[in-house]
């Protein structure tokens, strides 16, 4: 049986760090420090955005597991270098290219 409900996500306070949260789609989203009109604002267009796409959050992204390596491995080449440019040493190897494309079996 279909269950209607009209309750918004609560608007609550996270204790650790003192700022107002709301869970949509099983995701935690910071609004500010709790209690704040700012915070308050900022729930109001998120439950807005919210109900406007079906009650579905915009967390989805079109990126595939295969480019959001081949995104990372380009990050380390940029990023783990030595000061004078050439590739640095990570202790375990560079990453090899191939990962970023992950076999299929047939």
């Amino acid at each position: 049986m279909l269950l209607l409900t009209h309750r918004h996500p609560k608007y609550r306070k996270h204790k650790a760090s003192g700022q107002a949260i709301v869970m949509l789609n099983g995701k935690d989203i910071y609004l500010g420090p709790h209690g704040t009109k700012l915070s308050g604002a900022e729930y109001d267009r998120i439950i807005a955005e919210w109900l406007v796409r079906g009650k579905r959050s915009n967390f989805t992204s079109d990126l595939t597991f295969t480019e959001l390596i081949a995104d990372f491995l380009d990050h380390a080449d940029k990023y783990y270098r030595r000061p004078d440019g050439t590739p640095g040493a990570t202790g375990r190897g560079t990453p090899s290219r191939h990962l970023a494309a992950p076999h299929t079996r047939g």
